[in-house]
């Protein structure tokens, strides 16, 4: 490399104690036409598995964010209608479902959770995330309470997990403890605030509550399937059993 093109040493860190890290020598990168547009090209919309461990390994604290939750699409749409109607329909991947039950069945059988990176569009950049495996869940009346399907629960890197409590720079010289009245008093507070018997499945979802009372002033409730009336009727601990005009009625009488 030409002498013209390495930069003077330069003061990059002068705080570290190390002084061959201090002064540094960064030389100009070239980079081919085709390196930079690979560095630029979007990653696809993939999940690459790297491997599995067991459910155990898998920590409430190592969610970033609010899971996903992916299962297999298939193409849909009838061959028999030739290759112009099937480019209208939604396309997927074939063989996904077979692929997906047997690595679903096997995932739950062994209780292993399976690692990975995800990219969820093409602009947002790989994740590293964990496909935690979610078994179909019904009701004694045959609905369908919980799908089949992955749920992705994105995973911190390295960098992301920090420990401020242990960082000098950050709590300074000495470490300030908690004296046994602060203590005793934020024993206090979450005692006082305890929910006793509380569950999120006793508050209805107000956006699908407002969705049912549209369609019953517009007169279109009865176009409504039986899996959407169901969970209505649950929701306000209604009888969910009986024929399509029987739950229809059952939603007036109560909204009236």
């Amino acid at each position: 490399m030409p002498e013209a093109d390495m930069q003077a040493p330069k003061l990059y860190f002068p705080n570290t104690k190390d002084a061959h890290y201090k002064y540094a020598n960064f030389p100009k990168v070239y980079l081919e036409p085709h390196e930079i547009q690979s560095v630029k090209a979007a990653p696809p919309r993939t999940i690459r598995v790297l491997g599995f461990k067991s459910t155990s390994c898998l920590k409430e604290h190592h969610q970033l964010r609010s899971s996903s939750f992916v299962y297999p699409g298939e193409v849909v749409g009838d061959k028999q209608r030739g290759e112009a109607d099937a480019k209208t329909t939604t396309a997927g991947v074939p063989g996904s479902s077979q692929v997906f039950i047997a690595l679903h069945s096997a995932m739950l059988d062994q209780d292993q959770v399976a690692f990975g990176v995800f990219a969820r569009s093409h602009s947002g950049g790989l994740r590293l995330v964990a496909l935690l495996p979610q078994e179909a869940v019904s009701d004694e009346e045959g609905s369908q309470l919980a799908a089949p399907g992955f749920h992705v629960i994105y995973l911190p890197f390295a960098d992301d997990v920090r420990q401020p409590e242990m960082d000098r720079a950050f709590t300074g010289s000495q470490v300030v403890e908690p004296t046994a009245a602060q203590v005793a008093a934020a024993d206090a507070l979450i005692a006082h605030l305890q929910l006793g018997e509380f569950s999120s499945d006793i508050i209805a979802n107000p956006h699908l509550q407002r969705h049912y009372q549209v369609a019953a002033e517009a007169g279109t409730l009865g176009k409504l399937p039986i899996s959407t009336l169901k969970p209505w009727l649950k929701a306000k601990h209604l009888p969910v059993s009986g024929r399509k005009d029987e739950l229809v009625e059952r939603i007036l009488q109560h909204m009236s």
